[in-house]
């Protein structure tokens, strides 16, 4: 069976960080905890250099032998590699997948409904909502604003999920910020409805490929110390708006759109762009599907690439073939922006 742990962007009220307890305060181990086994790990964790221990705790949780999930504060596989991550864009896809399957299963998918991500956040979240007339509305990078699109449709419209490709998602309207407890609870209920299908969280993951196509998203950060490499991205960012991309790997950029200016610019016609605020983010669209966009971070000396990478025709299920594939692409696309 294919192992896979998922991660909550925030404290959790469900798992403890003491490297030698469990959520009950147990010593670390196998324990029974009200029909439930919860199952401590540490292991090295040499790539997180926001912690300065180098041990890190895991919790996995299922039954028996057989564990359904796992939790963590930083996500790696194990040293044996023998857990994989599902990402945050990977998450929210099925949070998003689930939630509309099953409201629409109940009978209680409404027209008012919708959902929200931000705009660096996989497009194939939209493809899953308009496939199936929900209205997904992008609005910019922090749980802030999807705190104000829930604002701006209260009482008039119904908010059924939302999150980012960071891991944060918010399953309801009560918190207006990330909630991780909640969130918890959902993906538990996914994988517990997942299993009552004979399936895995895994397998779900394929499910969704398979009707909505493969895609594969990438963050790419380029760091410039210091105030000279300040001064570089700053540069950056003004030769990419003075002449942006015509081609990205090969494929022929199709539409641009800067949040500066709040302008896009497709096929020729410049249109306006609908947010509340500007912000310095650009984004490229290319004919054969990816979506690149390109921002300075707000806390780093960084500038960052997300990619999404679509796998043309139908998945067949081969989920390391159809990785192989946007790898390559991927690799393309650092070459054509110089990264």
């Amino acid at each position: 069976m294919k192992k896979i742990f998922t991660l909550i962007s925030m404290a959790l009220v469900a798992m403890s960080m003491n490297a030698q307890t469990d959520p009950q305060g147990h010593v670390a181990g196998d324990y029974p905890v009200k029909n439930v086994v919860w199952k401590a790990i540490t292991w090295k964790n040499g790539n997180n250099k926001k912690d300065k221990d180098n041990k890190d705790m895991l919790f996995l949780m299922g039954t028996g032998n057989g564990y359904a999930t796992m939790f963590a504060h930083y996500g790696y596989s194990d040293d044996k590699g023998e857990w994989q991550i599902l990402n945050g864009n990977q998450t929210a896809c099925m949070f998003y997948w689930y939630t509309i399957k099953n409201k629409k299963a109940l009978g209680q998918l409404k027209p008012t409904d919708f959902m929200v991500k931000t705009i660096v956040t996989s497009e194939l979240i939209a493809k899953i909502a308009r496939a199936n007339g929900v209205e997904c509305f992008d609005e910019y990078t922090g749980f802030k604003w999807i705190a104000y699109r829930i604002r701006v449709n209260e009482g008039k419209r119904k908010y059924i999920g939302g999150g980012e490709e960071s891991f944060g998602y918010l399953p309801y309207d009560k918190v207006r910020d990330k909630d991780a407890p909640a969130s918890i609870c959902l993906i538990c209920e996914i994988a517990a409805w997942a299993k009552d299908q004979g399936k895995t969280l895994y397998d779900l993951l394929l499910d969704i490929y398979k009707e909505y196509g493969f895609q594969k998203e990438a963050a790419i950060s380029v760091t410039k110390p210091g105030k000279s490499g300040a001064d570089e991205i700053k540069k950056m960012m003004e030769d990419f708006r003075a002449t942006p991309p015509t081609e990205i790997a090969g494929s022929k950029v199709v539409c641009v759109k800067d949040y500066k200016s709040l302008k896009q610019t497709a096929n020729g016609a410049v249109t306006d762009i609908v947010m509340p605020t500007t912000a310095n983010v650009l984004q490229w669209f290319t004919e054969d599907g990816m979506k690149i966009s390109v921002r300075p971070s707000g806390t780093e000396p960084k500038i960052k690439f997300y990619c999404e990478v679509p796998v043309a025709g139908q998945f067949d299920g081969d989920y390391a073939a159809a990785t192989a594939k946007a790898d390559a692409r991927i690799a393309d696309i650092k070459k054509s922006l110089g990264l």
